[in-house]
């Protein structure tokens, strides 16, 4: 029983992990979209906008740094 609890507990790690892959990949694609408009047309956003595209940076780079750790100290898969 307490074997199928941890089998189901890893699962839902997984997928959690999976979803937060899924949440930092579509971050990081709007963020170099967010980049490159801003290069190409040179456009200067009021201070609110500029600071929820920081703190999606800031939160794009926890994800990465937690999704590599997760990565180092996960068990190899049998």
């Amino acid at each position: 029983m307490i074997k199928n609890f941890f089998a189901l507990f890893s699962s839902f790690a997984h997928l959690a992990v999976t979803l937060l892959q899924m949440v930092n990949q579509a971050l990081s694609q709007v963020l170099s979209l967010k980049l490159v408009h801003k290069l190409v047309h040179n456009l200067d956003l009021n201070l609110g906008l500029n600071q929820v595209f920081n703190q999606a940076i800031i939160l794009n780079l926890l994800l990465n740094l937690y999704l590599s750790l997760f990565a180092l100290t996960r068990p190899p898969e049998i």
